[in-house]
C-alpha cells in the first residue's frame, strides 16, 4: 500500500501561490511519472520555502517509493506534529509499519486516521488489510458499519464490512450486506462467491 499521489497532466510552475505550490505541483507531477528524487527535491524546497504538514506528506510519500522507511517515518511523523489531524500522514506512518511487518502498529495508525476522517478510503483499505493480518475482526467492525452509513453507495466498502461479518460467524448479518450488494450490482463476482459460501454455511446451520 502507498499514500496516495494525485496525478498532474501539466504542470504551472507560474502558481499564484508562488514558489510554494509551484514546488508542490511539481512534487505531485514527479510522483505520478516515477522520477522519485526529483520529487522529493521539489518537496524539499517547499518545505523550505513553507515549513507546513503538505510538504512533509511529499516528502514521506517519496521516500516510500524508494524504500526508504526511516526516512519516509521521519516526514509523515512531522507532518503530524505539524498537524496532528493530518490523515495522510498517518496512513503514511501505517504503510511503513506494514512495510516493517508491524501490523498490529499499522492498524492503530489507520485507525488514528480514519478517527479524523471517517471516510479516507486508504486508511479503510489498510484498516481492513491489518485487521485480516492480525485477526482485529471486531476492532475494525464498527468503524465499517459507520463508513457503510455515510457512504452506502460504495460497494468495496460493503463488501469489506461483509467479509468482517463473515470472519466473525455473524453469517446473518454477511448475508444482508452481499444481498445489498448483489442487488445493485449483479456481477461482483466476490460477493456472489461469499453469498454462496455463507448461505452453505446458514444451511447447514440449520
Amino acid at each position: 500500500m502507498q499514500v496516495d499521489a494525485t496525478t498532474h497532466s501539466e504542470v504551472n510552475v507560474h502558481s499564484a501561490d508562488g514558489p510554494f505550490s509551484a514546488c508542490m505541483e511539481l512534487g505531485k507531477h514527479y510522483l505520478s511519472i516515477g522520477r522519485y528524487p526529483q520529487a522529493r527535491h521539489c518537496y524539499e524546497s517547499a518545505a523550505g520555502y513553507r515549513r507546513g504538514a503538505a510538504a512533509y506528506v511529499g516528502l514521506g510519500a517519496s521516500a516510500l517509493r524508494m524504500d526508504s522507511l526511516d526516512e519516509a517515518e521521519e516526514a509523515f511523523r512531522t507532518a503530524v506534529r505539524l498537524d496532528p489531524a493530518c490523515g495522510p500522514a498517518l496512513n503514511g506512518l501505517g504503510t511503513v509499519a506494514e512495510r516493517r511487518g508491524d501490523s498490529h502498529e499499522a492498524f492503530e495508525l489507520y485507525a488514528q486516521s480514519l478517527d479524523r476522517r471517517p471516510g479516507d478510503a486508504e486508511a479503510l483499505l489498510g484498516l481492513f488489510q491489518s485487521a485480516c493480518r492480525t485477526g482485529r475482526y471486531e476492532a475494525a467492525l464498527g468503524r465499517f458499519v459507520r463508513a457503510v452509513e455515510a457512504y452506502p453507495g460504495d460497494k468495496v466498502v460493503k463488501f469489506s464490512l461483509a467479509v468482517l461479518y463473515h470472519k466473525l460467524g455473524r453469517l446473518s448479518d454477511a448475508r444482508r450486506v452481499l444481498v445489498e450488494i448483489l442487488s445493485d450490482s449483479r456481477d461482483y463476482s466476490c460477493a456472489a462467491d461469499l453469498l454462496e459460501e455463507v448461505e452453505l454455511r446458514l444451511g447447514a446451520e440449520s
